[in-house]
């Protein structure tokens, strides 16, 4: 684990005096706080294969800014992995994504937020900004008006074919007669058949031996719902119809990523 903001610290010149470094004479970090470092070092100090630290999402945002500021890239990277499975929050992770520059995070978000049936609330407006929320408003008003339209298209064009078709209801019922009666005509040979082929064999008809069950050599390791690791957290995931959104998305000009 490097960072480039302290292989650059210690090699200047004005770091190695006997002076600095001690209680009296501390080297100070500008713009950090206590709580900062300390979400920090419990990430840093973790093992790879230990259970996550139980942590709040703030406290991993702060350990992301000291990551981020002191040029721990390695770490940034494992810490928005992590953030990326812990906030499943649209609007929250368009929060995130504005203080900390995770552009990354904002078109699957704005997705997420067209898709939802739930209007989108005050708070979200808040936190949208005035430009972004009518964007996202227009996304979803045109989507629900081409859903409306396509289903009254194709109300009126099952309407049309019932009327055009020229098959009445009796002629329709005679129909459903014949079908029976044809189905129960080839159940009734299939039927002689049968006792004919059980005769000869000195078999007792209807004497069908059932398929075994498929054989079953190993059941995947179910999750523990106690776990912590990485492998056991759920992701940030778009479904289909979410999917389809991104592309409107992109399109607006009011949610274009600079």
């Amino acid at each position: 684990m490097t960072s480039e903001f302290f292989r650059d610290m210690l090699s200047n010149d004005h770091i190695g005096s006997q002076t600095e470094g001690t209680k009296e004479n501390p080297i100070a970090l500008e713009g950090v706080t206590s709580s900062q470092v300390t979400s920090f070092y419990r990430i840093a100090s973790s093992r790879r294969f230990d259970p996550l630290p139980e942590m709040t999402f703030q406290e991993w945002l702060e350990a992301f800014e000291i990551a981020t500021l002191w040029g721990f890239e390695q770490l940034r990277a494992y810490i928005i992995k992590t953030m990326d499975s812990i906030a499943q929050d649209p609007s929250e992770r368009i929060l995130v994504a504005d203080q900390c520059g995770l552009t990354e995070w904002l078109y699957p978000a704005y997705a997420k937020l067209c898709a939802r049936d739930a209007s989108l609330t005050a708070e979200e407006g808040r936190r949208l900004g005035f430009e972004r929320l009518a964007a996202l408003s227009r996304i979803r008003e045109d989507d629900l008006k081409a859903t409306q339209g396509l289903r009254a298209a194709q109300s009126t064009s099952g309407l049309e074919g019932s009327v055009t078709s020229g098959v009445s209801v009796a002629e329709g019922k005679h129909h459903k007669k014949n079908v029976k009666r044809k189905q129960k005509e080839k159940a009734k040979k299939a039927l002689e058949k049968a006792i004919k082929i059980g005769a000869g064999d000195g078999q007792a008809v209807g004497n069908v031996k059932e398929p075994s069950p498929p054989q079953v050599f190993g059941k995947p390791p179910e999750l523990q719902p106690n776990c912590k690791k990485n492998c056991c957290k759920p992701r940030f995931s778009l479904s289909f119809k979410e999917q389809q959104f991104l592309a409107k998305v992109a399109r607006a000009v009011e949610l274009k990523i600079d």
